[in-house]
């Protein structure tokens, strides 16, 4: 079989045509419009000639060529494009580095940014002003409740600046938003919600259906699981475990070894060390 191009004649066998075929069929439908376009097909074609005498082992690097391929979807109004390293759709203003990892269902959207070694994973999505950096991962979050966030919760007010840094773990169908931080080695699950300037770090952990809000903290091994909720000016630290439906709010403060379940409410300027308390 033969491939004719500006009068030059390029014989191949009949299955190496066809795939030549529709490797430029391709590229012409793919490659986004700009004066060069002439030029890369060129390139290809000069390229053709030499290419049907390559051994076989070599053959493999010229997947190499099909980086010049550009596929792009629209996501919530927004220009995307594969991420090289995982495939997963970046937005045009987004700010992915080339040695994290997006996979093939994650999506990192507006002017969110991943940087360093961080992981998308799963059907996660970053968006708004988010900061992915470190060695941090993002994994399995549900992309039906992150993409009702941004149509619906960013709407009551400017977008945040979520970090998640460290060695932290965010997953499962969690809330990250507004300026939270999530670092050190923190890991957020379950169903848990963390946001407006709640920070959490160390070796805590937040799970279930759990929230932490406003200007509180969670840090050291504290665990925070149930129904929770941290708030205010509150700090759990220590290894303090906070589960079921018990409060922690204003600027109470608990630490050691606190075991707070149950409805118990500890607000004002309360300070609990290994205490144990439940309704």
């Amino acid at each position: 079989s033969k491939i004719v191009y500006n009068d030059q004649v390029v014989s191949l066998p009949l299955g190496r045509a066809l795939f030549e075929y529709i490797i430029i069929t391709q590229l012409t439908r793919h490659v986004a419009t700009s004066p060069s376009d002439d030029g890369i097909i060129s390139r290809l074609f000069s390229w053709l000639p030499h290419r049907r005498n390559l051994p076989c082992q070599e053959r493999p690097a010229e997947r190499f060529h099909m980086s010049t391929v550009i596929e792009t979807k629209e996501i919530a109004g927004q220009i995307c494009h594969r991420h090289p390293n995982g495939g997963g759709w970046v937005s045009e203003t987004a700010t992915v580095a080339e040695t994290a990892y997006i996979g093939p269902r994650a999506m990192v959207l507006g002017h969110a940014k991943v940087l360093d070694t961080a992981r998308i994973d799963g059907n996660s999505s970053v968006f708004g002003n988010a900061v992915v950096c470190d060695n941090a991962r993002v994994q399995d979050a549900s992309p039906v409740d992150i993409l009702k966030s941004i149509f619906e919760r960013t709407t009551k007010g400017p977008m945040g600046s979520v970090r998640v840094c460290g060695n932290a773990r965010v997953s499962g169908n969690t809330w990250i938003a507004g300026n939270a931080l999530i670092t050190d080695h923190a890991v957020i699950s379950g169903q848990a919600w963390v946001y407006d300037h709640a920070e959490v770090g160390g070796n805590a952990q937040v799970g279930d259906r759990s929230r932490v809000y406003g200007h509180a903290k969670v840090r050291g091994n504290a665990r925070i699981a149930g129904r929770a909720f941290i708030f205010d000016q509150s700090t759990v630290s220590g290894a303090s475990e906070v589960t079921d439906h018990a409060y922690i709010k204003g600027k109470a403060k608990v630490y050691g070894k606190s075991k707070i379940s149950g409805k118990v409410v500890v607000s004002g300027d309360q300070r609990l060390v290994s205490r144990v308390l439940s309704d």
